[in-house]
């Protein structure tokens, strides 16, 4: 009964499921999310270990950051994930957005309602990353990957970027090492 009234009040469904001990509360409109909400943590979890050290660059990533939280702002999310890790509360919104003709989806990471990573896809068939990639080889004289690997890690120290392409051009970008590190212990 006062799933109904939450759904008559705010449009938002609600669905619980169990995943590897998570309690995963999601809030959703129209169809029930058919994505795991864990997946993209999951990912990252696979890749950090088998990708080289980050690459440091002296340039400022606090403008990109504020500008990936921006694009965020007054944007309603298609769905939210909640889940209990210790004494921690953590949540993952998902936004559909637009990058110039591209749909992109961003998932916003909050532990205790404060963002600290943001995953970006954007559905441009790679485009986007091979223009990351010929900023980061000309502009910055960073080696090009191998083709074994499809993908550049790099820093500044406080924020970190994974970009990388899996048939779209994909980045997972954090300001809260910290925070990340305590959210993927939580996951399986």
């Amino acid at each position: 009964m006062i799933n109904k009234l939450r759904s008559f009040f705010t449009g938002y469904r609600v669905s619980q499921v169990s995943l590897n001990g998570l309690e995963i509360k999601t809030y959703y409109r129209g169809r029930t999310p058919s994505s795991d909400p864990l997946a993209n943590l999951r990912d990252l979890k696979l890749k950090l270990p088998q990708i080289p050290p980050a690459t440091e660059l002296s340039m400022d990533f606090s403008k990109c950051w504020d500008e990936k939280i921006k694009c965020l702002d007054g944007l309603s999310p298609s769905f939210t994930a909640k889940f209990q890790v210790g004494d921690s509360t953590y949540s993952i919104a998902r936004f559909v957005t637009k990058q110039d003709k591209s749909p992109v989806s961003q998932y916003a990471f909050s532990e205790n309602e404060t963002v600290f990573a943001v995953f970006s896809r954007i559905y441009d068939h790679g485009d986007f990353f091979k223009e990351i990639e010929n900023d980061l080889l000309v502009k910055h004289k960073i080696n090009s990957v191998g083709t074994e690997d499809n993908g550049y890690f790099i820093t500044d120290r406080q924020y970190s970027v994974l970009f990388d392409v899996f048939g779209h051009s994909q980045s997972f970008f954090w300001n809260d090492q910290k925070a990340l590190e305590r959210c993927l212990a939580g996951i399986e």
